[in-house]
This record gives C-alpha cells, sequence and structure tokens, in this order.
C-alpha cells in the first residue's frame, strides 16, 4: 500500500511540475505534452518494464545541459531556461528504471521546477498550481522516508500502512507550514535590502507593463491580444465629477517618436527634470490659469518595471504617487518617466485639458517627410478640401484643419487588421502603406498620418501608449489590458498646443477592443477579476499594503518598525532626538541590525542543540550501555537470548528463576524501549542506581561463577 501511495504522489507532483513549468510559459500545450510524455514513460517503465538504458538517458542528459548552456549565454530569461532544463529531465527520469536514488531525485526535481516556475511567472494559475502542489509534495517526502528508511538497505517496510494518523500527521504539518507562511508573508519588512540585491526578485515583473522606445515598420506577423490587465485608470474633473462612460475613449500617452529612418520611429533624445518625490507629494510642472479646465486621473498600475514610461492624458500640470520614487519630466514632448521599485504603483496626474496660450507660436523650421509621392498625395487630399496645402502660405492655425482632412483620408481608404503582411524588399513600408497595402495595424495608420502631416509643414509625431476603452461600470473606471496598446499622432496646433489625431478607422478600434458580451467573454472577464485579485492582494503586497493591514498611518512607522527602531536603540544606539513614529526609509541600519539579531540567535541556538545532543547522545550512550552489560551479565550465568525473543519478554522469564537479574533486566529494557519509542529518557540517578546494582551482581557472579545468581 505504502508503495502504492509513493508512486501515486510522486507522478502527481511532476504531473503538477510540468504543468506549472507550461504555464509559466504561457503556453499551455507545452505543459500539457509534457505531461503525456512523462506519464507515457512512467507507464512504460513501471507496467511493461521497459525502461530506457541508462547510457540513453546519460546522453541525453548532457545534450540538454548543453543546450541549456548555450542558450543561457544568448538568453535574458534566465529563469525561463533553468526551468525548460528542469522540465526535461523530468520527462527523462519518468522513462528511467524505478530505484530509491531516481524517485529520489525526482520528487527534488518536481519541487524546484514548481519553484522556478513562480520566478518566471507570478500569475494566478501558477500559484494554484503551487498550492496544490506543497501538500503533494510534503507526502512524497514523507512517504519516501517510510518506503526507503536506509539507502544501504532500500527495503520497504512490511508492515507499514498510509492510515489515519499519517493523513493527520500530513493535514497538521501542511496546516503548520501554511500558517508559518501567512506570517511571514505579513509581517517580514517589505523591500530591505532590495537595493544591495539589484534587481533579483524583480523577475516576471518588468514584463507585465512598458512600452518600446521605437516603432519598426515592414515587419509581417500577428499583433499580440494579450487579455493581461496591465492598468485601471479613473477620471474625474475639479469638481470631483466622474469622467468616462461606455462609449467613450481615453488616449493614454507614454512616449513619442519624432525621427523617422527606413521605416522606424525612433525618439530625438532630450535633457528633462529629474527631481526626487516622496509618497504622497506633489510635483507642480506647468502652473495653469484658476479657470483652466483639469482632469484628474488616478492610475493604478499593476506591476511597473524598475525604469518606465508613465501613461497619462495629454498636457499634464502635476503628478503625485504612493511610492518615493525619482520623477523625469521631459518638457518638449511632455512625457513623464519614473525610476524606483518594482511591483505595483498607484500615481495621479492632473492634465490640462485644451492647454491654451497666449503667446505666438511660429511654425516650426524643416519640417518635412523624404517621399515625393507621399507630399503629392498630401497636397491632392488638401485641395479637395480647400485648404492651402503651401506651409509657406497657410496659417498655423490652419494646420488642425488640414490634419483632419488627412486622418479623414487615411480613415476611409484602408481597412485595419492584426494580422499584417511585409513589404517586398527596398519598398518603404509607410509608402507601401499608403499605396499599395489594404489594410494594417495600428502603426501603420500613425506613421502614415505623420508622413502625411509632415510632408505638407504640420509638425506632427508619433505618440504610443494604451488607449482607454473599456469601461467597468460598477467601478466607475477604464480597464487597461495588453491588448490596448496603441499608437496615433499628435499635430502641434499653434499657441503651444498639441492635438490628438487618430487615422486608425474608430469602428474598426472599438471591434478590436470588445470585450464581449457572450458566456466565454463573461468567464474571460471573471477569470481576469481572479487574477486581479491575486495580483494586487498577493504579487502585489508591498510595504504600502502591509501598512494598511497593519494599521500603519502614512509617514508614520508600524508595529514591525517601531520594534526594529526600538531594537536600534538598544542595541547598536539611537541618534539623539530622533522620533519614534517616522519611518527610516534609508534601510540604511535595518539590515545590520537584523544582521546582528538573526546571527546572535542561531548562534545561541546551535549552541542549545549541541549542548542537548551532547547530553542526549551521552545518556543515551549510558543507556544502551547498561543493556549490553545486563545482557552480557546473563550469558556468564548460562542464559542466552534467543534471537526470536523480544528483550521485555526474555527478562520477565529470567525474573521468574532468577529475580534480582532478572528485575535488573526488565527495569533497564523498559527504560530504553521508553527512550527509543516514547522519547522519555530514564534519569541520571536511576541510570546510576541500575549501573551499581549490575556491578555487585557481576561482582557476586565473578565470586560464585555460573550459576550462582540464581535462586
Amino acid at each position: 500500500m505504502i508503495e502504492r501511495w509513493s508512486s501515486t504522489t510522486l507522478i502527481v507532483g511532476a504531473v503538477l511540475a510540468l504543468l506549472a513549468y507550461g504555464a509559466s510559459e504561457a503556453d499551455v500545450m507545452l505543459g500539457a505534452g509534457a505531461s503525456f510524455a512523462g506519464l507515457l514513460g512512467w507507464f512504460v517503465a513501471t507496467r511493461w518494464g521497459a525502461a530506457l538504458p541508462r547510457w540513453l538517458t546519460s546522453i541525453v542528459m548532457v545534450g540538454a545541459i548543453v543546450w541549456t548552456l548555450a542558450r543561457a549565454t544568448h538568453a535574458e530569461a534566465l529563469a525561463s531556461t533553468f526551468t525548460g532544463l528542469l522540465a526535461a529531465l523530468i520527462v527523462l527520469k519518468l522513462w528511467e528504471q524505478r530505484r530509491p536514488r531516481e524517485d529520489g531525485q525526482l520528487l527534488t526535481l518536481n519541487i524546484f521546477l514548481t519553484i522556478g516556475a513562480t520566478l518566471n511567472d507570478n500569475g494566478l494559475l501558477v500559484g494554484a498550481i503551487l498550492l496544490a502542489q506543497t501538500p503533494v509534495a510534503l507526502a512524497g517526502v514523507m512517504l519516501h522516508h517510510l518506503r526507503f528508511p536506509s539507502f544501504e538497505d532500500p527495503l520497504p517496510l512490511p508492515r507499514v500502512r498510509v492510515g489515519r494518523a499519517f493523513v493527520l500527521l500530513l493535514l497538521a504539518k501542511s496546516v503548520a507550514g501554511f500558517a508559518i507562511a501567512v506570517g511571514i508573508f505579513i509581517f517580514v519588512p517589505r523591500g530591505i535590502g532590495g537595493d544591495q540585491l539589484g534587481r533579483f526578485g524583480h523577475v516576471g515583473l518588468s514584463r507585465v507593463s512598458g512600452l518600446s522606445d521605437s516603432i519598426e515598420l515592414g515587419r509581417a506577423g500577428l499583433i499580440s491580444q494579450s487579455q493581461a490587465t496591465v492598468l485601471e485608470v479613473s477620471l474625474r474633473s475639479a469638481d470631483g465629477s466622474p469622467i468616462g462612460g461606455e462609449n467613450e475613449i481615453q488616449y493614454l500617452r507614454a512616449m513619442t517618436l519624432d525621427e523617422y529612418t527606413d521605416g522606424r520611429w525612433t525618439r530625438t533624445p532630450a535633457p528633462g527634470d529629474v527631481v526626487d518625490l516622496d509618497a504622497g507629494q506633489r510635483e507642480n510642472m506647468v502652473w495653469p490659469p484658476r479657470r483652466a479646465r483639469i482632469i484628474e486621473q488616478q492610475i493604478r498600475v499593476r506591476s511597473m518595471a524598475p525604469e518606465a514610461s508613465l501613461p497619462a492624458l495629454l498636457s499634464p500640470v502635476w503628478i503625485s504617487w504612493d511610492q518615493p520614487g525619482r520623477l523625469r519630466v521631459d518638457q518638449g514632448t511632455q512625457e513623464l518617466s519614473r525610476r524606483g521599485g518594482a511591483g505595483p504603483l498607484t500615481y495621479t496626474v492632473g492634465s490640462w485639458a485644451g492647454q491654451p496660450s497666449s503667446e505666438p507660436a511660429p511654425r516650426a523650421a524643416g519640417v518635412g517627410f523624404p517621399s515625393e509621392r507621399i507630399q503629392g498625395l498630401a497636397r491632392e487630399v488638401l485641395t479637395r478640401a480647400q485648404i492651402e496645402h503651401d506651409p509657406a502660405k497657410r496659417s498655423v492655425d490652419d494646420d488642425p484643419a488640414a490634419a483632419r482632412a488627412l486622418e479623414s483620408h487615411m480613415r476611409s481608404r484602408r481597412l485595419y487588421t492584426l494580422d499584417i503582411q511585409a513589404p517586398r524588399g527596398g519598398i518603404d513600408p509607410t509608402e507601401w502603406f499608403i499605396f499599395d497595402a489594404e489594410a494594417g495595424h495600428c502603426e501603420y495608420f500613425a506613421s502614415a498620418l505623420a508622413a502625411l502631416c509632415r510632408s505638407v509643414g504640420i509638425e506632427a509625431r508619433v505618440a504610443t501608449g494604451y488607449v482607454a476603452s473599456e469601461w467597468d461600470a460598477d467601478k466607475r473606471v477604464y480597464v487597461v489590458r495588453r491588448a490596448h496598446a496603441h499608437a496615433w499622432v499628435e499635430v502641434h496646433a499653434g499657441h503651444g498646443r498639441w492635438m490628438t489625431y487618430d487615422a486608425t478607422p474608430p469602428a474598426d478600434l472599438a471591434a478590436s477592443h470588445d470585450a464581449g458580451r457572450g458566456l466565454m467573454s463573461r468567464m474571460a472577464r471573471w477569470l481576469d477579476s481572479l487574477e486581479s485579485a491575486w495580483a494586487s492582494g498577493v504579487v502585489s503586497f508591498d510595504q504600502v499594503a502591509q501598512g494598511r493591514l497593519l494599521g500603519q498611518r502614512p509617514g508614520h512607522a508600524g508595529p514591525v518598525e517601531r520594534g526594529l527602531l526600538w531594537l536600534r536603540r538598544s542595541v547598536l544606539g539611537g541618534r539623539s532626538g530622533r522620533s519614534t513614529n517616522t519611518a527610516d526609509t534609508s534601510g540604511e541600519w535595518i539590515v545590520p541590525t537584523l544582521s546582528i539579531v538573526m546571527g546572535g540567535a542561531m548562534i545561541a541556538g546551535g549552541l542549545v542543540l549541541i549542548l542537548r545532543r551532547r547530553t542526549s547522545v551521552g545518556h543515551a550512550r549510558a543507556q544502551g550501555v547498561l543493556l549490553t552489560e545486563w545482557l552480557r551479565l546473563c550469558a556468564r550465568q548460562g542464559l542466552v537470548r534467543p534471537v526470536w525473543q523480544p528483550p521485555l519478554a526474555f527478562a520477565r522469564v529470567i525474573e521468574g528463576t532468577h529475580p534480582e537479574l532478572g528485575s535488573i533486566g526488565r527495569l533497564v529494557v523498559e527504560g530504553t524501549y521508553d527512550a527509543r519509542f516514547g522519547g522519555r529518557a530514564m534519569s541520571v540517578d536511576r541510570v546510576r542506581t541500575l549501573r551499581d546494582r549490575m556491578r555487585g551482581l557481576f561482582s557476586d557472579a565473578r565470586s560464585g561463577g555460573a550459576g550462582a545468581l540464581g535462586r
């Protein structure tokens, strides 16, 4: 029975580990295929006895290691590379002959692969598999030790059964481990030593958000439609009334691109203002007039990279956030970026709707696009719209109308698609899309509109970010997903004002971002809400969330920090006049203090264990010597214990013919049984008393010879 349960937990743990690997790679079929291959190998090796020979598995293993090393030298995702090797080793082990060493290795690989999957991806599915794997792995370890108690003599215990006691012990260990893990998760301070560890521990977080700082056209392929939520945004006016709705679209810009070369849009390097911003502190970038219309955006990012752009509405005037970091503001392009800790971030931006200016804005010099065909088309479109196409004759105030005419032309001439073909070699991709292609995605529409505008002297740039179109009526927020990444155009409309233009057909764009009303769409949104709760409640549990849970007020230390401050003053001495209510965010003293305390605790605990072990070992040896001496004394009297007879039964038999010798033996055997099986060692005085009595019997035996201790 124990062999069957041990094998079951082993194969279940392997399947869970392989499924976790597939989930971490966002490839369900990969995990399912690896699980099927492993199950097939297990069945062939155990039922048919046709395991792979050792030499073949060794060759395959060496090949897998070489492939992993070669991939690791070129890959950035080292966690993915390492978990791939572990998955291959697990499948290979399932095809081998079942031996204690192979089962132990497979059990270890299952645990390592599950942990590696969490480093590669910390989503809900991987977390659920980890939760299921924990009791399975614990049961596997316990059953493996019961099944093979000794590596030198790997024979299963004949009468060990998996019964109620084992299940209760497994349940108790699982609950205790879970309780300890929850306590550590909640109470251990967040962010300690994070700067010293670099980016270790940030695996997976920086992949969630962040946009490329360039657009490269001319590549065929399918645009990703990942439904993973990136952020949520709520908009309010100055009086607090909510803004937004089901059919309203908001453009959250992150970066602007203003240089075009061979089908590639890039950004012009420009200096920016850099300022360190604390949590809750507001940084004013522009001072708008008193009656200016300000739109306040509260944006909650699921997971922010250590260095990333901050999507927001056009024309930001102030910003604040809930965690300290370094803010960079590009006054020319109005781009916002942040450098700080990785993880979730909530920031609030006030944007100036309209951004009027009384200062005259002359037309920028040198605006153009290197294509006569595109310039000819732009002039033709403006002529049909009765707008002057010559920038030398056209007023800057007429540029918005000219850009709108070009926008309408592109919307009506091309279709929107997520699958795009590449142009032939040597053809500019923007020209190809405008004149030859039938459909394209948003980057092509944005590039085409920017090229048309610039060819007739209109200052235009490509903007990248997210389009917020999915409205959550219950929470009154926009839900922005990865699939909502978008590109559009910003046009300088004169008087220091920039306006948003989008050549992508609105109906097609709305259809591609439609959340749907069917059962599958509702199920997907329900799963996404679970993923959101997991990300915000578990993965993104940072010092801010910890402070809220523990009742910490903003700007004040929580109970854990207060305890550490008291410990610092008691052990190391505090700075004069330091307040106990202010949290030391620098963290330079926390790591040394914890190191001293934890190191001292470990040394003290180790000394206690060593002393106890020496005492218990010496005491146990003394008890074992007593039993050996008693059996030797019995042998000198001609009383030899049969191999089949337990020591206690032997002592009771002797007690009938040799009362003193049998009485001492019964006390020695009972004390040995209590120490070995009950954990109750004999006292030192009792050991000394029994030893003295036995020495007396030895003296009598030497003086009287064999049989002298009888009746």
